[in-house]
């Protein structure tokens, strides 16, 4: 489908007047796309000239077969779409302030309108890098971020929340002082609580690219934490083959094509047969066949990482993306 909306152009300004003082963000450069929303790297100078570093989304849908190129300051935004974009701020704001995830989920500090019509997000950003801007040395670290993001996720169904949109660009890493990477979770329009996916009043959204097959389908009596799973498992996918899975590859009776993937040369073939059974149970369109426990999806994951151990000094990574410094 064909993307109408134009981003907002690097080096524009959106002033934002709180209670206490005018604000006036710049926009620095584009972070990503989503079905409801753009997200925009930006930054403020305080009255003291400290820069500030924040993450700005911004509410513009994206409308199927709409011929008109919308221009990010005259974006058409309808009650119900601005209501779930508040809603979603409020489970943000909520999430961060829980002990389980307060130190994993994005500080949300406001949300505000532009001219009246134009709606923001504004959430911290001191948090290195979404995983698709990142250059991962060896399989080995990105299984560390993956098995992180595995455990939060556990932590928000604990809470009774799904994610379901489970993607590079909505997890954010840098490194910590163990040299290893800390993991962050962002954008909660597709958060939804378990209890309420049965109900068709509740929207579901996705990223198409991710998305299993159950949520693509709108068959909510089979969405569920393995959802999550499947969205993880499509990543992971991902990675090691550069490109999505194909149908016959979650038929469940399709072998894995391991000589066009990152590990052609593994002489590890414990690592391959964890890694086969690790797709074999989450991205299949069989709901019945993924894990069924957080425990059992963070189990898999942390013996997935122990045994990529031996191959950190050999895979290559599929991101040609320049390795990224943080701060």
């Amino acid at each position: 489908m064909k993307d109408n909306r134009t981003p907002i152009p690097k080096g524009t300004k959106i002033d934002y007047d709180n209670s206490k003082q005018k604000i006036v963000f710049t926009v620095a450069d584009v972070i990503g796309y989503g079905g409801s929303c753009i997200v925009y790297d930006a930054f403020y100078t305080d009255t003291y000239g400290i820069r500030h570093n924040c993450i700005l989304k911004q509410l513009y849908p994206l409308y199927e077969n709409a011929d008109t190129l919308y221009k990010w300051d005259n974006v058409p935004v309808t009650e119900s779409q601005l209501d779930r974009f508040l809603h979603a701020s409020e489970i943000q704001k909520n999430i961060s302030q829980e002990n389980a995830t307060v130190n994993t989920t994005s500080l949300l500090y406001s949300v505000f309108s532009y001219q009246d019509s134009v709606y923001f997000q504004c959430s911290e950003k001191n948090f290195g890098s979404s995983m698709d801007k990142i250059h991962f040395d060896n399989l080995h670290e990105y299984f560390f971020v993956l098995l992180q993001t595995a455990r939060i996720i556990s932590e928000y169904h604990q809470q009774g929340w799904l994610h379901l949109d489970i993607k590079p660009q909505n997890i954010f890493c840098k490194t910590s002082e163990d040299h290893h990477f800390s993991v962050l979770m962002f954008d909660f329009d597709s958060l939804i609580k378990t209890d309420c996916v049965a109900d068709s009043s509740h929207v579901i959204s996705c990223s198409r690219n991710y998305a299993p097959p159950e949520v693509l389908q709108g068959m909510r009596k089979n969405i569920g934490i393995f959802s999550d799973f499947y969205e993880t498992g499509c990543m992971l996918f991902e990675k090691i083959f550069g490109r999505f899975p194909k149908s016959t590859e979650i038929s469940g009776f399709k072998s894995y094509p391991w000589s066009e993937s990152t590990l052609k040369n593994s002489k590890n073939s414990e690592l391959l047969s964890a890694l086969k059974d690790f797709f074999r149970h989450t991205i299949t369109v069989s709901v019945k066949k993924r894990y069924q426990t957080d425990d059992d999806f963070v189990n898999a994951l942390e013996n997935l990482y122990q045994l990529s151990y031996e191959q950190k000094r050999t895979v290559v990574s599929n991101f040609t993306t320049p390795s990224i410094f943080f701060r």
